[in-house]
């Protein structure tokens, strides 16, 4: 459901086609990140090379490359980890009441952290362009009752 979320926003919004990668060990430049709280809880934490955000910024915003500031590149990292931890939330648990925190970005340095919970994307020629980990406090099961969810610093894509 995670990587739904994902294809769905990046097509709709940003106009990005992702493909799944294997991790590279590439440095992002972005780190976009938002926790939730409510039915379940955890955080949605988003890297991004730089080419990517650039990408981001220019086709949502309809600016040339050499327009986007670092302002635009920050602000659409925000709105797509905002977008993608909502729809990914209303596709878990239409039902379930869920509190988001504001969306946090900035530059960050080394490669995004190993974890169970993290899914990498190439976009065109880009062998890598960002990671999404999902990072969980608890655990939504089937039967609508939270349950302990795996140590801090593990994730699981839902």
């Amino acid at each position: 459901m995670l990587e739904t979320s994902i294809f769905e926003v990046f097509e709709k919004m940003f106009f990005l086609y992702l493909e799944p990668v294997k991790p590279t060990g590439a440095d992002p430049c972005l780190k976009a990140s938002i926790s939730f709280t409510g039915a379940g809880g955890g955080t949605v934490d988003l890297y991004l090379s730089s080419d990517l955000a650039i990408r981001m910024a220019q086709n949502m915003l309809s600016i040339e490359a050499d327009e986007v500031d670092d302002n635009q590149r920050e602000d659409c990292a925000r709105e797509a980890v905002n977008m993608i931890c909502g729809h990914f939330l209303a596709m878990t648990d239409r039902n379930g009441h869920y509190d988001l925190t504001i969306p946090r970005c900035g530059p960050v340095d080394g490669p995004a952290p190993d974890s169970t919970g993290r899914l990498d994307y190439g976009v065109g020629d880009e062998k890598w362009a960002m990671t999404m980990i999902l990072s969980e406090s608890a655990t939504h099961s089937e039967s609508g009752v939270n349950e302990p969810g795996p140590a801090p610093g593990k994730g699981r894509a839902w």
